[in-house]
């Protein structure tokens, strides 16, 4: 029995064929995973298993309908009685999200701050828009849209030729 301030330490080679081989194609990755966690379960009498990062790409590696048929693990059993699971050769590390600035933080609240925020730069970038409209239409003289404006009605179209005019350059 594992005393509470020892941690426990194995390397386990788990099979994983056997437990995928019947299963649906499109569901072998899956078996897989859960293989791990159940061997580990009954073998290092714990009820919480995590697995780590490598042992995830490792088993999901070749797609979901392909995963390796034997996996080698190194199990750690901590005080509290969970274990945390690496492929072998690699060290267990905690996984931590990257915060980004101005992040909703906290449930509902914490969304509608987010929603609210994302609504007031909108109105900001949209106040941009009109100012550098405005800019431009300054820029612009009314002298030069009149003379535009004029140029394309005073341009002249082709008359269309109808089939009941007479030649009149005709020779007698």
């Amino acid at each position: 029995m594992v005393s509470k301030t020892e941690t426990l330490e194995r390397v386990y080679n788990i099979p994983l064929r056997a437990s995928f081989r019947k299963c649906v194609r499109m569901k072998k990755a899956n078996k897989a995973i859960r293989a791990v966690k159940a061997f580990l379960k009954k073998h290092m009498k714990a009820d919480v298993v995590k697995l780590g990062n490598h042992i995830n790409e490792t088993v999901w590696a070749r797609g979901i309908r392909s995963p390796p048929h034997h996996v080698k693990v190194l199990a750690i059993k901590d005080a509290d009685g969970v274990v945390k699971a690496e492929l072998d050769g690699f060290k267990w590390e905690d996984a931590v999200k990257p915060l980004k600035k101005d992040a909703p933080q906290g449930g509902l609240a914490g969304k509608l701050k987010g929603l609210k925020s994302a609504v007031d730069a909108k109105e900001v970038v949209s106040d941009k828009k009109e100012d550098k409209k405005d800019t431009e239409k300054e820029k612009t003289s009314p002298a030069k849209k009149v003379a535009k404006t004029t140029e394309k009605t005073v341009a002249k179209k082709p008359e269309p030729k109808t089939a009941s005019a007479k030649p009149t350059d005709k020779k007698e």
